[in-house]
């Protein structure tokens, strides 16, 4: 069986292992592994935030296949607009939480961690999640006489677009270099 770094980190001790590497070089080749694996979960959290954005931003150009989403949401009579009224003053509660988090504690504060986050404002974040539930169910039920069974996948575009726009604002939650 094939020793892993860590198993030989643990036995190596003070003395040179099998492959003459003493403790700290194979510490340091264990933390240069982590920033390399932390490096390409980076990227491809981007990669992926950028596609769902442009999912989303497909959703939103295209609508209905006649009209784009805004003019759809705006002009057709089944929308129901109280429904329309509740997603759109959740989604902007929502936006004001998001700013707060982002704006103020990310980028004015300089806390970039969910740990400084919950400390400064415990209730932002789950305040944040069950409006955005709230939004994305309302905006379903808003959109449902347009688009039927296709609604939920339409509001799920949307969130995830949302969600992974996040990954390009500047005070968002962001890994310390250690």
């Amino acid at each position: 069986m094939s020793e892993t770094r860590y198993e030989r980190v643990a036995s190596a001790g003070d003395e040179d292992n099998s492959q003459g590497k003493t403790v700290s070089e194979l510490e340091r080749e264990i933390l240069e592994e982590r920033k390399r694996a932390q490096a390409r979960e980076g990227v491809r959290n981007k990669v992926e935030g950028f596609l769902w954005v442009v999912a989303s931003a497909t959703v939103l150009w295209y609508g209905d296949g006649k009209k784009d989403l805004f003019s759809v949401i705006a002009t057709d009579e089944r929308i129901p607009r109280r429904w329309l009224l509740a997603c759109g003053i959740s989604f902007g509660l929502n936006f004001c939480i998001f700013l707060y988090v982002t704006v103020w504690l990310g980028v004015v504060k300089k806390k970039r961690t969910e740990e400084e986050w919950y400390a400064e404002a415990p209730l932002a974040i789950p305040a944040g999640t069950i409006l955005g539930l709230f939004t994305f169910f309302s905006f379903t039920i808003c959109v449902w006489p347009v688009y039927y069974v296709l609604a939920p996948v339409v509001a799920f575009a949307l969130l995830l677009g949302f969600i992974g726009a996040m990954h390009y604002v500047p005070g968002s939650a962001e890994p310390k270099e250690e």
